[in-house]
């Protein structure tokens, strides 16, 4: 690893134009969301766009399987 990359923060290298998603979206509406936007994450917001949580690609595949 170079020293420049050792001396970034995480605010060099951070995404600066977040993708939201509602509390209330469906697990399709988030899937929706990280598939357009090719992201593997985003922050949950409740109504008042406050986060409250991530959701991520491993959460839509690991809890939404069919036992």
């Amino acid at each position: 690893m170079s020293s420049n990359t050792v001396k970034k923060t995480a605010s060099d290298v951070m995404t600066q134009n977040v993708k939201t998603i509602p509390a209330e979206a469906t697990v399709r509406d988030a899937a929706i969301l990280l598939s357009t936007n090719k992201i593997s994450g985003a922050p949950v917001v409740n109504a008042e766009g406050k986060m409250i949580g991530v959701i991520s690609e491993s959460d839509l595949l690991s809890k939404t399987r069919m036992r």
